[in-house]
Parts: C-alpha cells; structure tokens; sequence
C-alpha cells in the first residue's frame, strides 16, 4: 500500500510556492510513497520559507504539521545551526530529491518499505523470498 505524505508551503511569495509545488508535481511519486501538496489543514511536512526566522513563526509551523523544513537563503542557513531539514532557495532539483529522501527516512516510510513481504504468488513463494 503506497503512502501519501501532505506538504504545505508558508510563503508570502506566490513564486515560492508555485515552484515548490512544481518541484512536488515532477517528483513527489517516489517507489513506496506519494507526497501531495496542501492548501490548508495539518501537513505531514510544513516548508517555512523564511529571511530571518523567528520563534513565533518557527512556533506557528510547528503546530500545521509533524515535521517543519526550513526554506532559505544561504546567508540565513548558518542562523539555523545544524537544523537537519533545511532547503536552499537557491537549491537545485536533486538537492529537493534528497530532502524528500531525507524526510521520509525521518518518518519511516524507507524503513516499513523494507518490511513489507511481497503480495504476489502462493505462501511458498514468500518463504522462498523469506529464505533467500
């Protein structure tokens, strides 16, 4: 069973968002999961863009969703520390690529994919899989 993981974007800048979403449309289908944007509600994934983030704003992310990523400038990246979930706006597409392989080792969903037995064949076939 394939996983849907949401994201929503928090962005003033309607470029921001519409790029992020892009970036979503073309590579959000990944083997064992499936990442979707959000308008609104809670989010699996919450991108802040932000210049200079500040506690409020930080705060207000954290409650729309589980996991917050920080989106900004190289200059304010430093500000962040060693904050793991972080993308450069001047990021290229496998460096979102890595994110998302990131956040979903953060959820799991690589882990439970390795766990799955295969769906096709009779039960010998599994503990031949099982066995091999």
């Amino acid at each position: 069973m394939r996983t849907v993981r949401t994201v929503q974007v928090l962005s003033d800048i309607e470029r921001e968002r519409a790029l992020l979403k892009s970036l979503l449309n073309t590579f959000g289908k990944r083997p064992h999961v499936t990442w979707q944007y959000s308008e609104e509600g809670f989010a699996d994934v919450v991108v802040l863009s932000v210049d200079n983030p500040s506690l409020e704003v930080i705060e207000q992310a954290q409650k729309q969703g589980h996991l917050v990523v920080f989106y900004v400038n190289d200059s304010d990246s430093s500000k962040l520390g060693d904050q793991p979930f972080k993308l450069s706006k001047q990021a290229r597409a496998r460096h979102f690529l890595e994110l998302i392989e990131q956040m979903e080792g953060w959820f799991g969903d690589d882990v439970v994919d390795m766990l799955r037995l295969p769906t096709t064949g009779a039960a010998n076939d599994t503990r031949a899989v099982l066995a091999g």
